[in-house]
């Protein structure tokens, strides 16, 4: 059995992504310490106008040195709106966006589905 330790990551790579699929276990790390400006809280997409950069806000202790498993989302600004309406726009009409990514991204988000309008899917 083959495992690989993976840092988390937010809308990671491509090559993040094959690595779940090339190997038998998974192991996503939590007790190193946690690195600023990284794909754990960052993620670059492909907009119309280039690429977007995206960045999750979080809250972290005022140690130097902090676990990643202590590090907490921050709920402060508009973060998850900003988020959900640059990711629609820039693959809203691509085939499977709707079918398979729309829900899950809901549910990773943190939104209640409202049939009526996407701006309208925040439970902040």
């Amino acid at each position: 059995m083959t495992t690989a330790y993976l840092s988390t990551a937010y809308f990671a790579p491509v090559s993040y992504y094959m690595a779940l699929l090339a190997y038998d276990r998974i192991v996503i790390e939590q007790w190193c310490n946690y690195t600023k400006q990284t794909y754990r809280n960052r993620c670059h997409i492909a907009g119309a106008n280039g690429m977007l950069s995206l960045s999750v806000p979080v809250v972290k202790p005022d140690t130097l040195k902090c676990p990643t498993r202590d590090i907490r989302i921050s709920d402060h600004g508009e973060w998850r709106h900003l988020h959900w309406n640059a990711i629609a726009s820039a693959y809203g009409s691509s085939p499977f966006f709707h079918s398979a990514l729309y829900s899950r991204l809901m549910t990773v988000l943190g939104w209640v589905p409202n049939s009526k309008c996407l701006c309208s899917m925040m439970r902040v």
